[in-house]
């Protein structure tokens, strides 16, 4: 299945444009959230608990999901871990289905392991 995540910083922020992008990047589902600014908001966990094997998450831009790079690899490690893909849609070395997007998320993995 492919899972959509939306997030806006405030109540008065439209979810639109990226309900729109989500929809033409052909996600079938699509969870939205109101959260300020923060690597790895409960909506989004929530989410990636759900996610199965063959899965796909996208995003419209990575910093829907995380403020930092340490959150990112957190986001994109915990989807590997469930056997899913990520990809933000502004970023397509991300694209774990590309052999680059591969390696770039085991690099980052194992980054991450190391130096945390």
């Amino acid at each position: 299945m492919i899972f959509g995540y939306a997030r806006v910083s405030t109540a008065i922020e439209s979810f639109e444009p990226q309900i729109a992008a989500l929809k033409a990047a052909w996600c079938e589902h699509v969870v939205t959230e109101i959260a300020a600014p923060t690597d790895l908001p409960p909506g989004l966990c929530r989410l990636i608990d759900q996610l199965a094997r063959d899965d796909e998450l996208i995003v419209t831009r990575l910093d829907r999901v995380a403020v930092t790079s340490t959150g990112a690899i957190s986001v994109m490690t915990k989807t590997a871990g469930k056997g899913a893909g990520f990809h933000p849609l502004d970023h397509d070395w991300h694209d774990r289905s590309t052999d680059d997007g591969q390696l770039l998320a085991e690099m980052l993995g194992w980054l991450r392991e190391y130096y945390l």
